[in-house]
């Protein structure tokens, strides 16, 4: 009887721990959900995390990867490229007035006949034209036999720029000739045109029973020029070579 008291005594006690033990624990559990649901939307947009010292509203796209390519300047359609200009003419110095070779090597002419003047002047004339100095090598040749002596003869002719004209420039004539067949006629003496005709007559005398033929030698030669001492292709002469003349 007293046991029963007892339990019966303390029954509300125990209602009472019971009650606040649940009531704790529904506390806790609604604070355990609510904690959740704030954590999971809190009203803030999420960024973008950016490098540290970058300001994010500045960020720029890197620049492309070179190629080791030079770039080329754009063009107008239709335009096409510019040719280089060309090189300008420099002055004209024109060329050496001095002959290109020597007495020796002078050019070969041929012959033309000395005595006979029944052969055709052009068939015992020879002309030759240049704008330098020249050496000529010619043979006149003994043809006529007569039992009196008949003189071989040979005259040149040299027609050039006017002496003293501007610029051009001034060119003498000059033979030589030896004494006698065996003679070196560049050896010998030059025979020089006087005057301004700039012409020369060479007689060879005749002598019996001799063969009087022999080797001449012609020398056009520039002897003055006002200016710049050079020959020009446009400033000719003109040489002419008659037998028995």
């Amino acid at each position: 009887m007293r046991a029963a008291l007892a339990w019966s005594t303390d029954m509300p006690k125990l209602a009472l721990a019971s009650a606040s033990v649940l009531t704790g624990l529904f506390l806790f559990a609604a604070c355990a959900v609510g904690t959740e649901d704030q954590d999971i939307d809190q009203g803030v947009t999420p960024t973008v995390p950016t490098e540290a010292g970058t300001d994010p509203g500045e960020y720029k796209a890197p620049p492309p990867a070179s190629t080791g390519m030079t770039p080329q300047q754009p063009r107008d359609a239709g335009t096409p490229p510019r040719p280089d200009a060309a090189p300008e003419a420099g002055p004209v110095t024109g060329v050496s007035c001095a002959a290109p070779t020597s007495c020796s090597g002078g050019e070969d002419l041929g012959s033309v006949t000395g005595d006979d003047s029944t052969v055709a002047a052009s068939s015992r004339t020879v002309t030759r034209t240049g704008s330098t100095g020249a050496w000529f090598k010619l043979r006149v040749t003994e043809d006529v036999s007569f039992i009196f002596p008949y003189d071989l003869k040979v005259k040149a002719d040299l027609i050039g720029p006017p002496t003293g004209a501007g610029n051009e420039p001034n060119f003498s004539l000059y033979l030589y000739a030896g004494s006698t067949t065996s003679d070196n006629a560049c050896s010998a003496a030059p025979r020089a045109a006087s005057g301004s005709s700039q012409s020369i007559a060479l007689t060879i005398p005749d002598t019996l029973s001799v063969t009087d033929s022999r080797d001449v030698y012609v020398e056009v030669r520039e002897t003055g020029h006002v200016g710049s001492n050079v020959c020009k292709p446009s400033s000719t002469w003109s040489l002419t070579v008659t037998g028995a003349e």
